[in-house]
């Protein structure tokens, strides 16, 4: 599973949009879209607050980005 296919998945697990992830981070709605899309990533600040928004442990978005995952 890639980085994008993990938040996406965390993100719907926990029932929030794009728009009430970019709320509750201060970034725009298209931040977080790029985030999904593989055109972005959050910085570790963001990283940190996702974690915690979607209820994950710290880590366990960037778990596939350890397995070379460049999207």
């Amino acid at each position: 599973m890639t980085f994008t296919e993990t938040l996406k998945a965390h993100r719907a697990a926990a029932n929030l949009t794009q728009r009430a992830v970019a709320r509750s981070l201060g970034v725009t709605e298209t931040c977080v879209y790029y985030w999904e899309a593989g055109s972005r990533k959050p910085d570790l600040g963001h990283l940190a607050q996702l974690e915690q928004l979607l209820g994950v442990t710290p880590g366990a978005l960037l778990v596939p980005l350890a397995y070379g995952d460049t999207a």
